[in-house]
């Protein structure tokens, strides 16, 4: 099952005044378009200022390619893609320094790739975006916090988050339970 038109295109706003990304000349990412994280870049590129840069399929080095030669302010990854980044040290071969944003979605960053790109990106602000692909576009929004590594933030666009037990009643302060 996949996210609605209407709500991929939640929220967009054609004023140019109130576009996202104002940061960015231009944006970059390597999702499949049949993807929540592909379909929501499509919709980026209609409601951002950036202009978006993508490829067909990604690889470390294309992408820091991307990066340094465009000079990338906004760059959106998958956690297994911030993992291949930075075993491929590409930091090391390539200026990143113009990027800006640095988006993680699609799961939750673990906390010590989440430090691994902080250092790779250092003039960066990570933020790990994480929802379900029914719930598009309700999502939690978390900037990377070196102080709470784990958390993965707080619901964005008026969106509640409960959590619940496993016999669907809400589960208390401290006891497990799922999103």
């Amino acid at each position: 099952m996949g996210a609605t038109h209407a709500n991929l295109a939640y929220g967009l706003s054609p004023d140019p005044r109130r576009r996202a990304l104002l940061h960015s000349r231009h944006f970059l990412h390597a999702f499949p378009i049949g993807s929540n994280a592909g379909q929501t870049m499509l919709v980026n590129s209609l409601g951002s200022r950036p202009a978006a840069l993508t490829l067909p399929r990604f690889t470390p080095a294309r992408f820091a390619r991307l990066i340094e030669s465009y000079g990338a302010g906004t760059v959106f990854v998958v956690p297994a893609m911030a993992i291949e980044l930075l075993n491929a040290q590409v930091e090391e071969r390539y200026d990143l320094s113009s990027v800006r944003l640095l988006g993680s979605t699609a799961a939750s960053l673990p906390p010590a790739v989440a430090a691994g790109m902080a250092k790779a990106f250092p003039k960066a602000t990570i933020v790990n975006y994480y929802t379900s692909t029914e719930a598009a576009p309700a999502q939690t929004t978390m900037i990377v916090d070196p102080k709470r590594p784990a958390s993965v933030g707080r619901p964005s666009s008026g969106a509640a988050i409960r959590i619940v037990a496993e016999d669907g009643r809400t589960a208390k302060a401290g006891e497990r339970g799922e999103v």
